[in-house]
């Protein structure tokens, strides 16, 4: 059995480190959604970080990025919209001109 004040010091330990993180964190979030397009950031966590693979075996419990849900989709997008629209970044990412110039010469149908 785990001693019980041996838990509660980790657990202390553990809270004091990541209450110390997470300014850091906030910050960089903040940086992204005006250095990049978080728009774009968005769509990507939500259609890779909440989609699982489906086989024959069935459905994996995993999405196809690990560690990522719904609720991780959710926060970024309540921080996104805690900044004010001017503050983002609006261009669209070197990948999705590149996808969409792909797309517009092949004409492909939507």
């Amino acid at each position: 059995m785990i001693d019980p004040d041996a838990l509660k010091l980790a657990l202390t330990s553990i809270a004091k480190k990541k209450s110390e993180e997470f300014p850091v964190l906030l910050q960089t979030l903040r940086e992204l959604i005006t250095t990049k397009n978080p728009l774009h950031i968005l769509a990507t966590l939500a259609s890779y970080g909440t989609v699982g693979a489906v086989s024959e075996q069935g459905v994996s419990d995993t999405s196809i990025v690990k560690n990522v849900e719904q609720h991780h989709v959710e926060l970024f997008q309540a921080l996104a919209l805690s900044v004010p629209l001017d503050e983002w970044r609006r261009s669209i990412s070197a990948a999705s001109r590149q996808l969409t110039g792909s797309m517009m010469s092949k004409r492909v149908q939507f």
